[in-house]
């Protein structure tokens, strides 16, 4: 997993902009939250190219498996996607959903979610 860290008003935020494979099990997202307590960080941004195409299709369970695991470590997530192909059907209806509360939401681009993560 390829992640680096990003200060933005006096929060630090792990920004994982790969993995190699692709994040495709809830005890490989461990990692995630491994990274997060290492460096203190609540706060966590992770690039649609670390998960697997499994993570945006609803039927496979891995969505909700790896978004438990962010809410038993009470950390704050954004995903960043420009990939809209991977957001659709169910996927689509969860993340408009999500985008109203204040612990997971989406994004087009790392700008957008530093400013959301730092601004919480």
């Amino acid at each position: 997993m390829n992640y680096q860290l990003v200060e933005k008003n006096s929060q630090t935020i792990i920004v994982v902009t790969s993995a190699e494979p692709p994040i495709a099990t809830g005890k490989e997202a461990n990692s995630f939250n491994e990274a997060c307590m290492e460096h203190n960080a609540l706060r966590l941004i992770v690039y649609a190219e670390a998960l697997s195409e499994d993570f945006f299709n609803l039927r496979t369970g891995l969505a909700g498996e790896i978004l438990q695991k962010f809410v038993n470590f009470s950390l704050q997530v954004a995903i960043v996607t420009t990939n809209g192909s991977l957001i659709q059907g169910r996927m689509k209806e969860l993340l408009v959903e999500s985008n109203r509360g204040n612990m997971f939401r989406v994004f087009a681009s790392q700008a957008e979610a530093e400013i959301w993560l730092a601004g919480s």
